[in-house]
């Protein structure tokens, strides 16, 4: 199965997510199923970062999916800077379908910490950018 072919399957089984409530946890499944099968190396995980940012949903879950398969790929591989830019994500994410600061706090001061640590000016802005937000 190629790259668009399963990206498209992503987008199909997001938007039926999103427009129904009814039959949530077997799209869940599936979300959970096409990850599973995608590659896992640097620019697959940024492709899915970015998927991210594009979905246009309340429901935290899609994103929480996404988000924490990213991070735990990052974290296997040790791509420093995908585990920055995942928290960042997950971050967002708890903030724009949550009032749960406490663990968008969690994601931002994670990503905030790798990115000093690595260098990564742009993605400690970001996590500075979504402190403040929740502040």
């Amino acid at each position: 199965m190629s790259k668009t072919w399963r990206m498209k399957k992503l987008v199909l089984i997001l938007f039926i997510f999103c427009t129904t409530a009814a039959g949530a946890q077997y799209n869940i499944d599936s979300l959970k199923n096409i990850l599973n099968k995608e590659k896992t190396d640097s620019a697959t995980l940024h492709k899915y970062l970015n998927q991210m940012e594009l979905m246009q949903t309340t429901e935290q879950e899609p994103y929480m999916v996404t988000g924490n398969w990213v991070l735990t790929n990052a974290v296997k591989m040790n791509n420093k800077y995908l585990v920055a830019l995942s928290n960042v994500a997950l971050g967002y994410s708890v903030i724009s379908t949550s009032a749960d600061f406490a663990t968008a706090t969690k994601y931002f001061t994670e990503a905030q910490s790798v990115a000093e640590l690595n260098h990564f000016k742009d993605i400690q802005a970001k996590a500075f950018n979504g402190l403040a937000h929740i502040y």
